[in-house]
């Protein structure tokens, strides 16, 4: 088990962490060129201002239930995480 962290922007970290399950956007797609994902991976997903060039207060800890790679439904150098909030402390996080 791994823990990644990432940039998220706003618009993409208000769909991930919506209060309403039936509303929650439970896929990241991401580039795995200099990392490769497994299941059970923890993701922290940290809120980048784009506008402004930094981190907003905003992080969230997410937990890899299943990856999807490859054609025809995922790009090379792509994975589709399905992810689900992981209910943990964002300190046990640690950078990887």
């Amino acid at each position: 088990m791994a823990v990644h962290n990432l940039k998220i922007l706003p618009e993409h970290y208000e769909s991930v962490t919506h209060f309403n399950p039936l509303k929650r956007k439970t896929v990241e797609i991401r580039r795995e060129d200099d990392r490769k994902f497994a299941v059970g991976d923890l993701l922290r997903l940290n809120e980048w201002d784009d506008e402004e060039e930094r981190f907003t207060p905003r992080s969230s800890g997410f937990i890899v239930t299943h990856i999807l790679r490859g054609a025809p439904y995922v790009p090379e150098g792509y994975a589709a995480l399905s992810i689900r909030p992981a209910n943990i402390p964002l300190e046990a996080l640690i950078y990887d």
